[in-house]
């Protein structure tokens, strides 16, 4: 049995109908700010650096921390076997300090100003990021989820509005030593959907279905995980065992205030 916790990590509320879902489902994250989303200024990193600090402290014995977007379905078991094969060939054991996901390495800071990932040199001045995973999906490991957590707030910690070359600074400037996973093998970029209100949870299994990926990314649109399991694994997904959901603490919600002014 692989015991999963999904959480889904919201910037403030706008309407009633979210915080009905949130108290029915017990599987919404919200960071206290409002949501903004332009060149050179964002709150996706907060939100990032917000979830890794409240889930492990909701679940601090996971072995892995997953991150993925809106527009991603991770199949769970297929990646964790591919971690597991992967420790096996590095001689890895459980719980060492590793880092996977699809990997950007010798990536350029955007400085055109018009671009969603503008960063300005006053926001980060090298050439260069660090190696880092695309935001699409990522996981860390226990104690580097560990080490996100504590180092977000740090003050020596540059903020860029870019979360997952965020997170790739925050782990090169207070994380070392880890180790670095690629994943590209288990990526399926060529499946899109295009959301249809008519049509869209037919469509939408049928395309889980017709991929055996691991991760399909660029899936548009939102949708039910337990569904998206059950095109894959039919009545087998009702068994998959979850944790209880932990309710948000101050300290979270103080994180994403600070952070948002």
């Amino acid at each position: 049995e692989v015991p999963l916790q999904f959480w889904f990590v919201l910037s403030a509320p706008r309407d009633d109908s979210i915080i009905e879902e949130a108290d029915m489902f017990r599987d919404i994250m919200f960071c206290n700010i409002p949501e903004v989303d332009q060149p050179g200024v964002s709150t996706r990193p907060v939100k990032t650096f917000g979830f890794f600090q409240m889930a492990h402290k909701a679940v601090p014995r996971a072995e892995f921390y997953f991150k993925t977007d809106e527009h991603t379905f991770p199949d769970m078991f297929d990646i964790l076997s591919a971690i597991k094969e992967w420790e096996q060939s590095q001689n890895q054991s459980v719980g060492k300090r590793h880092y996977g996901g699809l990997l950007h390495q010798k990536s350029s800071p955007i400085r055109d100003p018009t671009s969603p990932w503008f960063v300005p040199k006053e926001a980060y001045g090298e050439d260069l990021y660090p190696a880092y995973h695309s935001g699409a999906f990522f996981y860390l490991t226990n104690s580097l989820a560990r080490c996100v957590a504590e180092s977000s707030t740090n003050p020596l910690l540059p903020y860029i509005p870019v979360e997952d070359a965020g997170v790739g600074i925050l782990l090169k400037q207070f994380c070392q030593p880890f180790d670095i996973q690629n994943m590209y093998q288990i990526f399926d970029w060529t499946l899109t959907l295009l959301p249809n209100p008519v049509k869209y949870n037919e469509r939408l299994e049928v395309i889980i279905q017709n991929s055996r990926a691991a991760v399909v990314l660029e899936v548009k649109g939102e949708g039910n995980l337990l569904r998206l399991y059950e095109s894959r694994y039919g009545n087998d997904a009702q068994t998959i065992p979850r944790y209880t959901y932990h309710v948000l603490n101050q300290k979270f919600l103080d994180f994403c205030k600070h952070q948002g002014t």
